[in-house]
């Protein structure tokens, strides 16, 4: 019986540990949100209270591939594009505040929809040429616009496919 309670007692210190600690790798920041306020983590090991949430962004330019079907009152538009972006460090709270976390399901996806809405009807792919190419350049443009003062900073974009039918 008292092997059994250490066990018990070893397994429950080994699960609280598992969930106190996190790690933030190399090119990311980790935002500590615990109710306090966030609090920015540096890339390590980190100590954290138990049911705290740990949202981590890139620092360093790393690949969002975004895949779309945007199906609205305006028409139907469809997209497969890949972006290259990183986060700002400095602003990686306020974006975290800001966007609770899903700063590409609420920030950057509206804009690459917005954008190919203003495109108009038309689609492409991308051994296509000049449709994605031109597609590319806007959306680098419009998140460089929109999402810059969130600390967002866009390297490139390549638009692979697009199927853009709006009701007119």
């Amino acid at each position: 019986m008292k092997k059994i309670v250490i066990l018990v007692a070893a397994c429950l210190v080994i699960a609280l540990v598992y969930i106190s600690v996190t790690y933030v790798h190399l090119g990311y920041v980790g935002v500590l949100d615990t109710g306090d306020g966030p609090k920015l983590l540096e890339r390590g090991l980190h100590l954290r209270p138990p049911l705290a949430e740990v949202t981590f962004y890139p620092i360093r330019c790393r690949e969002i591939h975004l895949t779309t079907v945007d199906e609205g009152v305006h028409g139907r538009i469809e997209f497969d594009v890949v972006l290259l972006l990183s986060i700002s460090r400095d602003k990686a709270i306020h974006l975290h505040e800001t966007y609770e976390g899903a700063y590409v399901e609420r920030l950057i996806s509206p804009l690459v929809i917005e954008h190919f809405r203003m495109l108009g009807n038309g689609s492409g792919d991308w051994g296509d040429g000049i449709g994605s190419e031109k597609a590319a350049e806007g959306i680098v443009g419009r998140i460089f616009s929109e999402a810059a003062p969130h600390g967002v900073d866009i390297a490139g974009a390549r638009v692979r496919s697009f199927d853009v039918r709006l009701i007119e």
